[in-house]
């Protein structure tokens, strides 16, 4: 059963009355107003911290530094990426710029490769009705003198 303080007004009284207010309150005051398994020993003390393991712990101030040290290095590298987020967006431009530079120049040797290609076609053409006249000529001259042997072959 757990000890009230009821409980121990009721002994103090019991005391007083046999043993004088005095000394009643001296045993009173020797006895441990809470049980005694609850009562903490040099053992159990031990695994407290001591004055020398609380000195690695950080303090307030020691927190407090290392807040503003990484607010100091957060603002710094929001500067340093702001400066690289302009100067990218710069090279992003300049290479847009290289890029419509490049799709013009790939524009006109698209145009100039079409009007080389007619050219050409038309050049073929020429060339093709040239080739086909020869042939045609050589045939005829191939025909008349087939046409001639046969005739000489007959007449003879």
């Amino acid at each position: 059963m757990a000890m009230t303080e009821a409980m121990r007004l009721g002994i103090l009284s019991d005391l007083a009355e046999m043993m004088g207010e005095e000394k009643a309150a001296a045993l009173m005051e020797s006895i441990s107003p809470t049980p005694w398994h609850e009562l903490a020993t040099k053992d159990d003390l031990k695994r407290f911290a001591t004055k020398e393991d609380l000195k690695a712990f950080a303090t307030k101030d020691d927190l407090n530094a290392l807040k503003e040290w990484t607010e100091a290095k957060f603002e710094l590298q929001s500067e340093a990426l702001e400066a690289l987020s302009v100067a990218m967006n710069g090279q992003f431009n300049y290479l847009k710029g290289e890029i419509a530079k490049l799709q013009g120049e790939i524009a006109q040797l698209g145009g100039d490769l079409s009007t080389k290609m007619a050219e050409q076609s038309k050049e073929n053409a020429k060339q093709t009705r040239t080739i086909v006249f020869w042939l045609a000529m050589f045939s005829v001259a191939v025909c008349t003198g087939l046409v001639a042997v046969c005739i000489a072959l007959v007449a003879s």
